[in-house]
């Protein structure tokens, strides 16, 4: 028996990529799964629904799915999703957020129809079902009724960090981040755990900009970039294992899930009286040289440091993990060549270590700073001593 026997799940965007491999990964546990995908192409345009498809796999499978093709970013869609849910099968368990579109320009070029159609369909698409499945949830509890149901947002690193030439995009993750807090909070006292992921995956959304990169490997070797890397982490969350999990993001990448946090306070400077302008510009440097941000307006110069196994050398300063022990070594990062977002090309360091690539398709770590080179430091150096003097050392990885 699956750790989803006898459950039902929503799954939107569920034709194709990601959201396709979740339904299928939910089936497999044993939930009965709702395949919902509007047909929409990248830029917006219609086309043929994907969900029978997707459906038509599962059935093949063994498992149990309907097709759905309600436009879950209206009100009236989500509604109609939730209730001809409920109404068929008698219940609802799981809810996974996965619908989106791209529409990638930059800010000062941006026309309002690309704002508003990232925006709807992710940020609203996300929440409206949540609002409905939220208050059959509540109903159920009030009513004397045991609930225990998660939801499964997507968010994107893009939302983490930020992502040039996608201000909607990045605008519409970092909102579904904020609301999946939120509503964590509203509805943890009946039952309900509201959790988010920010996969890393091949896609239709990543392809052009993973180019050869993110192709499946041709010797047979585990594909960390595969899109069914993501749906057994979503039946986790699901399953009663992970009823006390709610209110947080997880990034997922191949076989690697970091458990992410939120804005925390970095620095801070304080006085008895009410600001002004020059009491700021004073102690500007105190204020701002504490933070990780890539922009550094002290025009000083910070070492961090970053723990990591010795990887086997790979392509773009990517590797294998091995048995050998943890090192301290010294971490920048460079945006060496490639094209639009793509921080794929990582130098590599003059010591004997390649520390591992961790960022994602363009969304570099919270702090990396551009432009910059791998540090000719000793692996042995102190913060302190390999800072001095050293006009390689630049990170901006907070310790």
């Amino acid at each position: 028996m699956g750790a989803l026997e006898g459950k039902v799940a929503i799954v939107t965007g569920a034709g194709r990529g990601i959201g396709r491999g979740e339904a299928v990964a939910l089936a497999g546990e044993g939930a009965t799964v709702i395949v919902n995908d509007l047909g929409t192409a990248l830029d917006g345009r219609s086309e043929t629904s994907q969900a029978q498809a997707t459906v038509d796999e599962i059935v093949a499978g063994g498992g149990k799915a309907v097709a759905s093709t309600d436009d879950v970013a209206s009100w009236d869609g989500a509604r109609a999703l939730v209730r001809h849910t409920i109404d068929e099968f008698g219940r609802l368990d799981i809810l996974v957020n996965n619908a989106g579109v791209l529409r990638d320009q930059m800010s000062f070029k941006m026309d309002e129809e690309a704002w508003d159609t990232v925006v709807r369909v992710h940020l609203k698409g996300h929440f409206a079902p949540v609002r409905f499945a939220g208050e059959h949830w509540r109903e159920r509890s009030k009513a004397g009724d045991p609930v225990r149901a998660t939801v499964v947002n997507t968010v994107s690193e893009a939302g983490l960090y930020g992502g040039t030439g996608q201000a909607n995009y990045a605008a519409a993750k970092a909102g579904i981040a904020g609301m999946t807090i939120a509503v964590a909070r509203e509805l943890q006292n009946y039952g309900v755990t509201v959790n988010a992921i920010a996969p890393r995956a091949r896609t239709r959304m990543t392809e052009t900009v993973l180019g050869d990169y993110g192709a499946p490997p041709q010797d047979g070797a585990f594909d960390e970039w595969d899109p069914d890397n993501i749906g057994p982490v979503v039946a986790w969350l699901a399953g009663d294992d992970a009823a006390d999990v709610t209110g947080q993001v997880f990034v997922v990448f191949g076989g690697r899930l970091h458990l992410m946090e939120g804005w925390t306070m970095v620095s801070e400077i304080e006085q008895d009286d009410r600001w002004t302008v020059e009491a700021i510009t004073a102690r500007k440097t105190e204020l701002l040289c504490g933070s990780t941000t890539s922009t550094r307006p002290c025009g000083t110069t910070r070492c961090s440091w970053w723990t990591t196994s010795v990887d086997t050398p790979g392509s773009h300063g990517a590797g294998t993990a091995s048995s050998s022990p943890t090192r301290t070594v010294p971490v920048t990062q460079s945006r060496a060549g490639g094209t639009g977002n793509d921080f794929g090309a990582v130098h590599r360091p003059t010591t004997t270590t390649t520390p591992r690539y961790l960022t994602s398709i363009g969304r570099p770590p919270r702090g990396w700073h551009g432009s910059t080179e791998w540090g000719s430091m000793p692996q042995s150096a102190s913060p302190t001593s390999a800072c001095s003097g050293n006009a390689g050392c630049r990170a901006r990885w907070p310790p």
